[in-house]
């Protein structure tokens, strides 16, 4: 049981993401965060299929706790093929859409993101601006707002109903 939220449209990516930036994204995305010791970036479980990365690894400390700073277990958010924006990857459940989109900003794209100089990130340009918005409709007919992102600051705006 859970809350699904269907999100529509994209977040323009400037200049567009290399393609070492492309592929870890998209394991990112697509890899279960748990607390371990291989730390919050590790994308690389031994359960063998990419989204189902819940594994017995002997690094895991908590299946059911994301690392810290991370604000939850799975992050929708993929970047296109061409690499020239980031949208949602059409998965069940995804909460925190705007928590992890700052996430992403703050730690792999823009200038001095966190990620930067940690091993495995060489090839990653920190040099990215995003802008856009995304709508997003919650199970709830009621339930609209747009995510915004201007100059790689995340916002919500509630929006009425269509």
């Amino acid at each position: 049981m859970g809350y699904t939220t269907d999100f529509e449209g994209s977040v323009t990516v400037t200049p567009p993401l290399n393609e070492s930036e492309r592929t870890y994204l998209w394991r990112f995305a697509h890899t279960r965060h748990m607390d371990r010791t291989s730390g919050p970036y590790f994308v690389d479980g031994t359960d063998g299929a990419i989204g189902h990365d819940q594994g017995h690894d002997p690094d895991i400390r908590s299946c059911n706790r994301p690392p810290k700073g991370q604000p939850g277990p799975w992050c929708g958010w993929v970047p296109t093929k061409d690499g020239t924006a980031i949208e949602w990857d059409s998965c069940e459940k995804f909460y925190d859409s705007d928590a992890w989109m700052q996430y992403l900003i703050d730690h792999f794209l823009r200038s001095g993101a966190q990620a930067e100089g940690h091993k495995g990130f060489e090839d990653f340009t920190f040099d990215h601006v995003v802008n856009g918005v995304i709508h997003a409709q919650g199970e709830d007919p009621q339930a609209t707002w747009d995510l915004i992102v201007t100059d790689n600051a995340v916002t919500i705006a509630d929006t009425p109903p269509e």
